[in-house]
């Protein structure tokens, strides 16, 4: 086999080069596609995303001092639980509803929750498959509604009105007491 000469060499490593850019050009094309989104100013900046990046680290000092100072844990819980009411309201009303700060809300609360629900199943060990249940439940729900919200062809929210006939499961969980 014949060595290839440095010129060759050079000439497909720039190939690959521009192809891998291309590439990363095309995925995020896609994904601005995807979403269908466009922002003319930061979206991490938002005041929504700014209040769940407090939740966030309002959540860890919760879960640090869980074990020894219940007291301090539920306060700093408490207001982290607060905050996911009021970034919802500061969305709406300032109009920076996002992709990101739907997610970043709605993992906020599922790591929270199972934080909170596995510390409770190290303490009271006799109710671990209890809290257990609960963690599998809160996963399941929320998945089962946003791959609801994600799939539902005409963009509705999800209301009892229009789910009853699409999924046995949404129809009975969503049905209002008349």
């Amino acid at each position: 086999m014949a060595p290839r000469s440095s010129a060759a060499e050079t000439q497909q490593t720039r190939q690959r080069r521009h192809s891998s850019i291309d590439i990363a050009v095309e995925a995020k094309s896609a994904l601005d596609l995807a979403t269908h989104q466009t922002y003319d100013e930061n979206v991490f900046l938002f005041v929504p995303n700014l209040i769940g990046y407090a939740r966030i680290i309002l959540a860890g000092l919760a879960l640090n001092y869980m074990p020894e100072h219940p007291k301090a844990c539920t306060l700093l819980y408490g207001i982290s639980c607060l905050l996911d009411a009021v970034d919802g309201m500061a969305a709406r009303s300032l109009g920076q509803t996002s992709k990101f700060g739907a997610v970043l809300d709605m993992v906020t609360d599922r790591c929270t929750t199972s934080c909170l629900l596995c510390f409770l199943s190290s303490t009271y060990p006799s109710f671990a498959l209890f809290f257990q249940f609960l963690i599998t439940l809160d996963f399941s729900s929320h998945y089962m509604h946003m791959y609801r919200s994600a799939f539902d062809p005409q963009g509705h929210e999800l209301h009892a009105d229009n789910v009853s006939g699409h999924h046995c499961l949404f129809g009975h969980s969503f049905k209002v007491p008349s």
